[in-house]
């Protein structure tokens, strides 16, 4: 569950303000939310955050983009502090605490449907979740916003499995996770000053 992790947000900083002699730092906002999506023996479930924590530095001309995300495990709710535990378990929480995303790279991928607010881009990054260390590649919008502010929204499939993860189950095993979920986020990034100043 890469929740990363989407991941996921300040990838927008290395496109949308890139080449900058003293490029500004900007860290996630608390209006920011990413979301898991699954599906189980009983019907469909979410977990879901707005704890997230990284900060975005936009590249310059000597330096690449430096982007990171973190999200601890045990802060993902479920709307149910059973399945919060089973889950917890499966991601093995206690041993490996924080999913951890660092962005590679990113480049614009040219619009086709001549939108002129949102930008796409095509991301690398590296997420580690449960002690294994995975690249995703994902598509990521990302917009401007007031106050110097970005948004980026987008979502990616995985399996569990990937990342040594085995699928919550309950009642015996009669209720069951499947091994496929989606990640979805929506995370707003701002100058480190701004943001401090709002979560105060």
């Amino acid at each position: 569950m890469k929740a990363a992790l989407l991941v996921l947000f300040t990838v927008c900083t290395s496109a949308l303000f890139a080449q900058q002699n003293n490029p500004i730092e900007y860290k996630i906002a608390p209006e920011s939310h990413l979301w898991l999506v699954g599906t189980a023996t009983t019907g469909s479930w979410t977990c879901g955050t707005g704890e997230l924590s990284g900060y975005g530095i936009p590249s310059t001309s000597v330096r690449p983009a430096d982007v990171r995300v973190s999200i601890k495990v045990k802060n993902l709710d479920c709307g149910n502090r059973f399945m919060n535990n089973d889950m917890y378990d499966a991601m093995n929480a206690d041993q490996f605490p924080t999913i951890e995303y660092r962005l590679i790279s990113a480049r614009r991928i040219p619009s086709t449907d001549n939108d002129t607010v949102w930008m796409k881009l095509q991301t690398t990054g590296t997420l580690d979740l449960n002690g294994v260390s995975k690249q995703l590649n994902m598509q990521v919008n990302v917009r401007r916003l007031s106050g110097d502010r970005i948004q980026a929204v987008g979502s990616i499939g995985m399996l569990m499995s990937d990342f040594n993860v085995t699928p919550p189950s309950a009642l015996f095993g009669l209720v069951k996770a499947s091994n496929e979920l989606e990640v979805r986020f929506d995370i707003i990034a701002g100058p480190s000053d701004s943001v401090s100043s709002r979560s105060q």
